[in-house]
């Protein structure tokens, strides 16, 4: 798996266009393209390193065979997903859809 395939998975969980990422990391579009083009395994470091801080992982997250491992959570975040991860289906579907709501609404 290369460079881009992590990256679109980061895209599609935060709804973010290749533009979007462009703008709020400073990393030309033209530069993000080239990227899916490629998909390889070699970048940059400081265009990995200036993606990764958009998203809050490490760089390794790009360069691992399992980059769960490397997102960086908050004390905060981290208590969360504890909660989340004891709440049964139903309430995991309200907890998912307020969410998607309150993201829709920042668009």
């Amino acid at each position: 798996m290369g460079i881009y395939s992590k990256l679109k998975s980061l895209l599609e969980i935060s709804n973010m266009t290749d533009a979007e990422l462009s703008r709020l990391s400073g990393v030309p579009v033209s530069t993000i393209y080239s990227m899916k083009k490629r998909d390889s395994n070699k970048t940059d470091l400081d265009v990995l390193m200036s993606i990764a801080s958009v998203f809050g992982v490490n760089i390794n997250y790009f360069v691992s065979d399992n980059p769960k491992d490397f997102i960086k959570l908050s004390d905060e975040e981290i208590k969360l997903v504890f909660k989340y991860r004891i709440l049964d289906k139903t309430a995991v579907k309200c907890v998912n859809a307020v969410v998607d709501c309150h993201l829709d609404k920042e668009k």
